[in-house]
């Protein structure tokens, strides 16, 4: 079964793959000469996936997955949490 997993990654589509080796699933990548679906600014990670989710279905009508994560240091109190990304690259990580 194919599957289009949401991300131009490659660090995430590695361990996804990795992760279904035993399975059936072949992850197919986004193509690159789609447009990036605009990310919506939340605290609530679930909101961000499934937001991204239906985004990329309307657009491509197949299967999909995607993940979105952070990094929650408790004596930061959640800090940077789902901004992560843009944590790291504002102090140029």
């Amino acid at each position: 079964m194919d599957l289009i997993y949401a991300t131009t990654n490659k660090h995430k589509l590695a361990g996804a793959k990795q992760a279904l080796a035993e399975t059936n699933i072949n992850l197919i990548t986004l193509d690159k000469t789609l447009p990036d679906v605009p990310e919506i600014q939340s605290d609530d990670q679930e909101a961000v996936s499934i937001d991204k989710a239906l985004k990329y279905y309307d657009l491509l009508k197949r299967p999909l997955v995607v993940m979105d994560s952070g990094l929650f240091i408790d004596e930061l109190n959640g800090f940077p949490g789902v901004y992560t990304k843009y944590a790291l690259d504002t102090i140029g990580i």
